[in-house]
């Protein structure tokens, strides 16, 4: 089904693949844009960084704030919801990530930092974001890519990865993110919908998840790839799933895997692994895939064949789960891009402000 290219032309008819297609693109694009953007010099000395974002807008600073959690001499959070930390203050940097330029949540917690005197940057196509940005004179950096949130998903990531760098928090060379987006052109084609399913590893997975209820793991660099993993499973293939961080998962998570019987015949538990993982959480995950095997649930640990750094092996994993969850999508028959429910739910809300 996964090689019947005709047929997918049917059921994508927006276009997603396209979309996934050009992540290599659009991480070159952003990355080259956001050399050019400028930050007062004064926010060098932030004392925390919070970023605000829903949904795919704020995966971005998810995957930034494990890439630099190791290293970043100050805090970073990221903010999903109305309510600003009451720590933010005029020495904070507030960076609100809103792809349409008009999430409520994000909005309204960024016009409360502004209030506060907070240091603020934007990222967004427009909008009330670009509104404020206008009255405050606040920096903005304007994305000009058109599509679904989720499927513009170096556009929430890699201006802020640019911003990070100038500001000390990461050091990355342009050379390091360019020779990823190489590397990721090279992964990209082993994937793609016109490589065979015997020969396409997300095709393959993708047929492994079907009808089951995924369960994504992740941890260090990759425990927010792995919610990244299940959202997109959630909004392209109109399914289920669920995920967890290691190694906190080996704290609760395992011992709940007796009840309920069906369920759990019917789950894929699928655990992400990094070069640069902790060692204890490598065997962590060796003796996790031992449990779950000898509790009879199906299971696989992936690791990547990414020869970059952190950055390369991040980028590597957003795009196989965009494949993966793309294929999925194709053998549920729905079309990847439409978000009916989330539409409904904001009209909803429109109605009673």
């Amino acid at each position: 089904m996964l090689d019947d290219q005709t047929m997918i032309e049917k059921i994508d008819k927006d276009g997603m693949l396209a979309k996934i297609q050009e992540q290599p693109d659009q991480v070159k694009i952003a990355w080259e844009q956001v050399q050019n953007f400028i930050i007062p010099t004064h926010y060098i000395n932030a004392k925390n960084v919070v970023v605000l974002g829903m949904g795919g807008s704020a995966i971005g600073g998810d995957l930034i704030r494990d890439l630099v959690k190791s290293s970043a001499k100050i805090p970073v959070h990221v903010v999903r919801d109305y309510d600003l930390p009451k720590f933010v203050d005029s020495t904070s940097l507030v960076i609100a990530s809103t792809y349409s330029g008009e999430t409520e949540e994000t909005i309204t917690a960024f016009t409360e930092a502004i209030d506060r005197g907070a240091k603020t940057l934007i990222i967004s196509t427009g909008g009330k974001a670009a509104a404020l940005s206008r009255k405050h004179k606040i920096p903005m950096f304007e994305i000009k890519y058109q599509a679904q949130p989720r499927a513009a998903i170096a556009y929430s990531l890699i201006p802020l990865l640019g911003i990070f760098n100038k500001l000390g928090y990461i050091e990355l060379g342009i050379n390091e993110v360019l020779n990823a987006v190489t590397d990721l052109i090279n992964f990209k084609q082993k994937n793609d919908i016109n490589v065979p399913t015997s020969q396409n590893d997300a095709k393959k997975l993708a047929e492994k998840l079907h009808n089951r209820l995924p369960v994504v793991i992740g941890g260090g660099i990759l425990s927010n790839v792995a919610r990244r993993f299940k959202d997109q499973i959630n909004e392209n293939a109109k399914q289920v799933a669920c995920f967890d961080e290691i190694p906190e998962l080996c704290h609760n998570h395992i011992v709940g895997l007796d009840k309920p019987e069906n369920i759990l015949k019917e789950t894929y538990t699928i655990l992400l692994q990094s070069r640069f993982d902790n060692k204890r959480n490598n065997l962590r995950n060796q003796i996790l895939i031992q449990l779950f095997q000898k509790k009879g649930i199906k299971c696989e640990s992936i690791m990547l064949d990414c020869k970059g750094g952190k950055i390369a092996e991040i980028l590597h994993n957003v795009l196989f789960a965009d494949y993966v969850s793309y294929y999925l999508a194709i053998l549920n028959q729905v079309d990847p891009t439409p978000v009916e429910t989330i539409k409904f739910l904001k009209d909803r809300l429109a109605e009673n402000k």
